[in-house]
């Protein structure tokens, strides 16, 4: 496969936990090894931001974890607006975490984190690949997207790159993608989708049907993934505020049976809910392929 159009979501990080899962049980239905939560959570992350880029309208084109580096490391998604321009973005699930973000900085639960340069440096490193590729110079924009968050406080914008969430990603990039690309749209998108742009290494044979297959049945029954937390937008665009939750109930209240009896209810709809999109990126990539 050298097509990265026919490529899942979260492709490299399925691919490394399903190895890891293989050493530590047998790649049976199990818990996670605590080392390899991060990836877990990560692979929940870019499923979020895929389901939310397949609502672009006709004429985007979204890759999903682009290898762009000879060490293995890759983009997590990169799109092409139907005017050619390109746009490279970085899933971040922190789950409940605050998010500050100013012009020079970033931080996750009050620590400084070095999101915004990694994301400039992955978006210039796709623009000198694609403009290898096409044969004239491409500029690439980088957006890093949260998911699970609380409310984003952005002080000011970042410089050269955009701050997002699951709820305000399709529309920011709706804007983004009305200003003209750098190029002919159709030739930047066919170099885009070709491995061979990105890495000299070959694609690795691992389907990503496959993946995902295993993906949908490799947590134990009675252990559901946790659900996303949305962050819905509000009239200001510099601060977003989050879905309301209720106090967790006490132990002692008379109505605890009943509220117990709600969670393990939601726990099974949750399941339900990320098995339900699993199948609809599990029949998107056979349909594809």
């Amino acid at each position: 496969m050298t097509d990265l159009k026919d490529r899942a979501p979260a492709h490299a990080l399925l691919k490394r936990l399903r190895q890891e899962m293989a050493v530590t049980t047998g790649n049976r239905p199990g818990p996670i090894p605590a080392h390899a939560r991060s990836w877990h959570q990560g692979i929940l992350g870019e499923l979020e931001v895929a389901k939310a880029l397949d609502t672009l309208p006709r004429g985007w084109l979204v890759l999903h974890s682009v290898p762009a580096g000879e060490n293995g490391s890759d983009i997590d998604h990169v799109v092409v607006s139907p005017t050619g321009r390109v746009i490279t973005i970085n899933t971040k699930h922190h789950r409940g975490a605050d998010i500050w973000v100013g012009e020079q900085a970033l931080m996750v639960n009050r620590h400084k984190q070095n999101y915004l340069p990694i994301a400039r440096s992955e978006a210039a490193r796709a623009a000198v690949k694609l403009t290898r590729a096409v044969g004239h110079p491409v500029t690439v924009q980088p957006f890093i997207v949260f998911v699970g968050t609380k409310p984003l406080t952005i002080r000011q914008p970042p410089a050269r790159v955009t701050v997002a969430t699951t709820w305000n990603l399709v529309g920011l990039l709706e804007t983004a993608g009305r200003n003209p690309g750098t190029g002919d749209s159709a030739a930047i998108k066919r170099a885009a989708s070709e491995s061979g742009t990105w890495s000299r290494l070959p694609l690795d044979s691992a389907s990503s049907a496959e993946l995902i297959v295993w993906f949908m049945t490799m947590l134990e029954p009675d252990v559901p993934p946790e659900r996303t937390t949305y962050v819905r937008p509000v009239t200001n665009r510099r601060q977003y505020q989050p879905q309301r939750y209720s106090r967790p109930p006490s132990r002692h209240s008379i109505a605890f049976p009943l509220k117990v009896a709600g969670i393990v209810f939601g726990a099974i709809v949750g399941s339900m809910w990320i098995g339900g999109l699993m199948l609809e990126l599990l029949v998107a990539t056979m349909h594809t392929g």
